[in-house]
């Protein structure tokens, strides 16, 4: 099972894998953005299952990014920032 971590900022939820090795600079720059953790780490056996037992607990969010990890070490707040410039 996985862990991950969600982070919202104006009702868009992006979650970052609490065990993954870039976990603390992922952190750190979404923190930077404004965005603040929500909720408790949520074990889950795919990243769809995590976002739906997110939304059960903590209620629906208007935009989700649960496929921004698959990435190739890209920190998902460099890659955000880069695939949603204004």
């Amino acid at each position: 099972m996985s862990r991950y971590l969600f982070f919202i900022k104006d009702n868009v939820a992006i979650h970052v894998d609490f065990d993954g090795r870039d976990f603390y600079a992922e952190k750190f720059q979404l923190l930077e953005q404004g965005f603040e953790v929500s909720g408790d780490v949520i074990e889950s056996n795919t990243v769809a299952e995590a976002y739906s037992l997110y939304q059960q607990r903590y209620g629906e969010v208007d935009v989700e990014y649960p496929m921004i990890n698959a990435l190739a070490n890209i920190p998902q707040a460099i890659a955000w920032q880069t695939i949603f410039r204004n």
